[in-house]
């Protein structure tokens, strides 16, 4: 059962660095890149922070449902997103899946 959540955690941040590379560098460029991931460095710690306070009030198995529907919701975003100068929707994304990625690392590797 560990091995599953290995392998998951894996691929997800595998993804994450996907987005990044393709979507923010190839639609933007590469001035952009540092700012997008600034964003998702400090929507993470701050993600991580709040699933430390939730965990105590909340369940865990709802919390980690709450993480794979926001996971969900971002992979539909980029499913159906054409890519354009928007650029607060990069940060949007970005944001949205640290914050999934805060919850799937704190639980799944505490």
């Amino acid at each position: 059962m560990k091995n599953s959540y290995f392998y998951s955690i894996t691929l997800f941040i595998s993804f994450s660095f996907l987005f990044i590379q393709i979507f923010v560098s190839c639609s933007l460029g590469l001035e952009s890149v540092g700012s997008v991931m600034l964003t998702r460095g400090i929507v993470g710690l701050g993600g991580t922070w709040l699933v430390h306070e939730f965990v105590r009030h909340i369940h865990r198995p709802l919390i980690l449902s709450a993480g794979a529907f926001c996971q969900v919701g971002v992979f539909t975003i980029l499913s159906l997103w054409r890519t354009d100068a928007d650029l607060p929707l990069y940060y949007v994304v970005a944001g949205c899946w640290a914050l999934a990625g805060a919850i799937w690392e704190t639980l799944l590797l505490s």
